[in-house]
């Protein structure tokens, strides 16, 4: 089964909101009192929530068309992850008394200016087990009342790599079950995520917090799936299937849920109704090459644009204390956002390209052999 690409360039799309989203911290801005759709910027959650859908398709699609034992899927994967987020997880630690001195001197707060400070803090006091557990990338297991801010130590983002690896380690088996039909085993292990949801005391980037985003994408592959074997059967009736995704997130209320489903219903649209002229110039949009290059370095975009905002952060408060005698909060927010998005753009197209990509295609050559 050929790849989504809408869903690559959604992928980018959303590392950009990302970024937008925590400039608009950095610079004090309340984008969630903004009227919509401008109120999105102030959701950056939103946008990571649809990461962890498009994984479940994505990772789920995966293991149906390569068919790899465990320990190939596993080293792969570890492969795809690990190479940038070590370079990143470093360079963050370099700069953390630039990050700590940044965030004291900005000149407009956020109420999560003072959460940062103290994630960062708590990086430097308990330095040594938050190194171990973010090695293992299993931080997200270990509740904040054990050891604190482990779930934004060091790299804050990477709470939802914590949690993609989570589900790298159990997704072959329920893959593995759903294609047995063995769904006593299935049922069980979801009850088992649904108690640890319930009891136990971990923070957003444990597993079974999560889990239900990770289901959503799974039963939004298996409907591709289907829709892609029946397409013959399903013509028809096909204006009815692409609004069903969108009529159940609805239902929900769930912003992210209905972002998604929009983006699914063009998915399914493009294999039931190919000739719809206003499906067809959508896709057309989504599958330009730009928005596909965007994608396809998004995860560099992720987990390196912080960098560049404190560092970008770090010279605009200087120029602006310095030598503005009346600095405009909106033209520090856009002047920031610019100016990090620019550097993250360059840095993360070098990174995909020397690092990335090529230590992922040595990870498929010695699971080759």
């Amino acid at each position: 089964m050929q790849r989504v690409k809408a869903f690559e360039s959604l992928r980018g799309l959303l590392a950009v909101w990302v970024i937008a989203y925590h400039a608009c911290l950095t610079a004090g801005m309340h984008a969630e009192t903004w009227p919509f759709p401008f109120s999105l910027l102030g959701k950056g959650d939103y946008a990571v929530d649809m990461f962890i859908i498009l994984s479940g398709f994505v990772i789920f699609a995966l293991l149906d068309n390569s068919r790899e034992t465990y320990g190939i899927f596993i080293i792969r994967r570890a492969f795809r992850l690990y190479p940038v987020y070590l370079v990143c997880l470093a360079v963050s630690m370099a700069l953390m008394p630039l990050f700590i001195s940044t965030l004291k001197a900005l000149p407009w707060w956020h109420p999560s200016t003072l959460i940062r400070l103290k994630n960062l803090s708590d990086s430097i006091h308990y330095f040594w087990p938050q190194l171990i557990l973010h090695l293992t990338l299993l931080h997200g297991l270990v509740p904040g009342v054990v050891l604190p801010s482990t779930d934004y130590a060091f790299i804050g983002q990477a709470w939802s790599i914590s949690l993609e690896w989570q589900f790298y380690l159990v997704a072959p088996l329920y893959y593995k079950w759903i294609s047995e039909r063995n769904f006593s085993r299935v049922l069980l292990l979801s009850f088992a995520l649904i108690l640890m949801w319930y009891f136990v005391p971990a923070g957003i980037a444990f597993l079974p917090k999560s889990a239900y985003l990770f289901f959503v994408g799974i039963t939004a592959y298996f409907g591709y799936r289907f829709a892609v074997r029946q397409k013959a059967l399903l013509t028809q009736s096909a204006s009815l299937i692409i609004t069903l995704p969108i009529l159940f997130a609805t239902l929900t209320s769930s912003v992210p849920l209905i972002l998604f489903a929009l983006i699914y219903s063009l998915v399914l649209g493009t294999v039931l109704m190919p000739r719809n002229g206003i499906i067809s110039a959508v896709s057309r949009f989504f599958e330009g090459g730009s928005l596909l290059y965007l994608g396809r370095i998004s995860y560099c975009l992720y987990l390196t644009h912080m960098i560049f905002i404190y560092v970008c952060a770090h010279f605009l408060t200087f120029v602006f204390q310095n030598h503005l005698s009346h600095p405009s909060q909106w033209v520090f927010f856009a002047t920031l956002f610019l100016s990090a998005l620019a550097g993250t753009l360059l840095v993360s197209a070098l990174l995909s390209q020397y690092v990335e990509y090529p230590l992922l295609n040595f990870g498929k050559r010695i699971t080759a052999k």
